[in-house]
């Protein structure tokens, strides 16, 4: 009976031991999980916000901050395009531009970059005007892709259409283009068919082909030789 109490004992012990031993291990593994530091996983989170959609010209750039808090390093961003829970990725940057005390703070890191400036694509405003910009962070910590603030609030804008337009006299000669960049251009013609003269920028004019005297003030002539050399 004696010997049988001690025996007993020694498991109890034994079994006590164990179970610490298992907490143990299960707390060492914990640890590790979160890279021995429970308070930076508990802050590792992306965070951050769309600032602006700015317009330059006909140009458009997604301005911002993001990051993932408390993690000393510079993140990818991924621009998507749609309705929130449906969208499709149209742009991948880096938000590694130099940001400002205050972002730092947010981030909870020194001297690290977390801005961004996103040109939009002419291609993204041709396949998805109207849809809306959501911006999300990629976790260099395990944790989730999240979308910052203003996820939602822009709006993709619609590609710039430029109009050129081409007129023809009865002979199918060339006599006026309009283009965006040089204005309404009138052309002339002489007998046999050479550019006779010439007038760019202007605006307002009407419609169709006109006379050299109507485009006097810009116009430039130009004369031929009998063999109809310049």
């Amino acid at each position: 009976m004696r010997s049988n109490a001690t025996t007993h004992a020694s498991v109890s012990r034994a079994g006590a031991v164990s179970a610490r031993a298992k907490r143990w291990i299960g707390k060492a593994a914990l640890l590790a999980t979160l890279a021995l530091s429970p308070a930076t996983a508990s802050w590792a989170a992306i965070v951050g916000n769309i600032d602006a959609l700015d317009r330059v010209g006909n140009d458009y750039t997604l301005t911002g901050w993001a990051c993932d808090k408390g993690v000393s390093a510079s993140i990818s961003v991924h621009v998507y395009v749609g309705v929130n829970g449906s969208e499709t990725n149209a742009i991948v940057a880096t938000a590694n531009k130099p940001s400002e005390p205050a972002v730092s703070t947010a981030c909870q890191t020194t001297g690290i970059a977390h801005r961004f400036s996103i040109p939009v694509p002419m291609a993204v405003r041709r396949a998805h005007q109207g849809k809306r910009f959501y911006v999300h962070g990629i976790s260099q910590s395990g944790g989730s892709n999240l979308t910052i603030g203003n996820s939602g609030v822009f709006v993709v804008p619609a590609p710039v259409v430029q109009t050129r337009t081409y007129v023809y006299n009865a002979a199918q000669e060339l006599c006026r283009f309009d283009e965006p960049e040089t204005g309404q251009n009138f052309l002339g013609y002489d007998g046999a068919g050479n550019l006779a003269w010439s007038a760019s920028g202007y605006e307002g004019v009407a419609s169709g082909c006109v006379a050299a005297t109507a485009v006097a003030a810009r116009r430039v002539d130009r004369t031929y030789d009998a063999r109809n050399r310049l």
